[in-house]
């Protein structure tokens, strides 16, 4: 049920807003800007973004000093019932546990869906919240995309950090023993955490065609197009 606003009237871009800060778990000002309100000046997203508040359907907060103490963004729990809830949800989680991970989740995903090959793209909250048979895979993301007359889902993994060797190799199991997705595009931090996991899918997998195609973050994030390349050299231009 909608609620009353005080000195508000929410557009389509206001509800798109409170449906993004679902999706993303978290945000500030400037990927708020870039994402639902690009037509805007940033100070007039801080504007709408406070008289949003000021209604209950967000919160803001200052940043920790590492972000140089930008404002994060997330939805409340009155945004999510009044506008986003649709009664079927097996899970509702509104706050960023990881904030540095799912800022970049959140970049990762404007980078997808500005490529024309990118039909569908749902996060790991809206999967969490409303999927069905990928739930199971606690993947970041699912992106769809159409190549000429195919057309394919695969999953999104985003890594930051090293990790002990067991959870990778059960990360790559879990998708080689999945037939729902055509493969994995595996975002890492590094070339060096990108050559340790690649090295990990070779060694377990030789012989099969591989499902994991790979790219680093920071070059990923400044290029138009995302080109990603499995073990064996094959590339994926999106």
């Amino acid at each position: 049920m909608k609620s009353k606003l005080k000195k508000i009237h929410l557009s389509e871009l206001d509800i798109g807003l409170l449906k993004y800060l679902h999706a993303v778990k978290v945000s500030t000002y400037d990927r708020v800007q870039r994402d639902v309100y690009p037509d805007h000046k940033l100070t007039s997203v801080g504007n709408r973004l406070r008289k949003i508040h000021n209604n209950g359907l967000i919160e803001i907060e200052h940043g920790r000093l590492i972000l140089g103490g930008k404002r994060l963004v997330n939805l409340s729990q009155k945004g999510f019932q009044s506008y986003v809830r649709k009664g079927d949800e097996h899970r509702i989680e509104l706050k960023s546990d990881s904030l540095f991970h799912d800022l970049c989740l959140n970049d990762i995903r404007a980078g997808f869906i500005q490529c024309a090959d990118v039909i569908g793209y749902r996060t790991e909250n809206q999967i969490q919240t409303w999927g069905e048979c990928e739930r199971g895979l606690n993947s970041d993301a699912m992106a769809v995309i159409s190549k000429g007359s195919a057309q394919f889902s695969m999953a999104v993994e985003y890594e930051r950090s090293h990790k002990p060797n067991q959870k990778y190799e059960s990360l790559v199991a879990k998708y080689y023993d999945d037939d729902h997705t055509s493969g994995v595009l595996f975002i890492a931090e590094s070339n060096q955490l990108m050559n340790r996991i690649s090295g990990i899918e070779r060694q377990f997998y030789p012989s099969n065609k591989p499902k994991f195609f790979y790219g680093v973050y920071s070059t990923l994030m400044i290029n138009d197009s995302l080109e990603f390349q499995n073990f064996n050299g094959d590339k994926l231009v999106i």
